[in-house]
């Protein structure tokens, strides 16, 4: 975690040795792409008035990313080079829980010349026809026993690689991971309540789609792409 408002304060050595280490591998003064990524708690130690949160931060690309979120109204960022996860925590007064967190953004970052295959600096890939099939816009409404749910599902390709987010009545929730399996995909993402939830969205033609929940709760129902 790297504050960004006191860059060089109260930074530990191990924690700035990663950030420099990233940093040698990504150029994040030049922006490539954009990806999604997710927080979840892991623990929660301390009692008054000193309590630490560790928490996961994951992004949906390994290769150069920048994660950016606010924790309390205070902005922050990790840079993940080479992995698509990261483990960080951070300290308050108060318990912390992921309430706390807002506006998680995540960028991919330019490679540098540090980087083992030659360090080419990464160009946004024209998207695949396997992707494009999925990439758009869809709307519609997941249904269980006397429950419904109007959602929007946005999904786009970069990199090589599906990300997206969900809409639903509680707000939007960026996928953690996107798998594609032939003509359908299963996303999963963080759910407000800091649950995983994890859904497949198989295509039934080029604009409709069935989307099915793949926990105890059997949501599914049809969505359509729009312009």
């Amino acid at each position: 975690m790297f504050n960004v408002q006191n860059a060089l304060l109260g930074v530990g050595l191990g924690l700035f040795a990663t950030v420099a280490q990233a940093e040698s591998l990504c150029d994040c003064s030049k922006i490539v792409g954009q990806c999604a990524a997710s927080i979840k708690m892991k623990s929660l130690s301390g009692s008054k008035p000193s309590f630490t949160a560790n928490y996961t931060i994951t992004s949906t690309t390994a290769s150069c990313s920048k994660v950016s979120y606010n924790i309390d109204g205070t902005p922050y960022f990790n840079v993940l080079a080479g992995t698509n996860q990261i483990d960080d925590s951070t300290f308050g007064t108060e318990p912390i829980s992921i309430k706390n967190f807002s506006q998680v953004r995540c960028e991919v970052c330019a490679t540098t010349g540090n980087q083992k295959d030659g360090g080419a600096t990464t160009t946004p890939n024209l998207v695949d026809p396997g992707l494009a099939r999925f990439v758009g816009r869809w709307k519609g409404t997941l249904n269980w026993l006397f429950v419904s749910d109007p959602v929007t599902i946005v999904l786009e390709a970069k990199q090589g690689r599906l990300s997206g987010r969900v809409i639903g009545k509680s707000g939007p929730s960026e996928f953690t991971t996107v798998a594609v399996n032939g003509n359908s995909i299963t996303y999963e993402f963080i759910g407000m309540d800091g649950g995983t939830y994890s859904y497949t969205m198989a295509l039934q033609s080029d604009n409709s789609a069935k989307v099915t929940s793949n926990g105890t709760l059997n949501f599914d129902g049809i969505v359509q792409r729009s312009n």
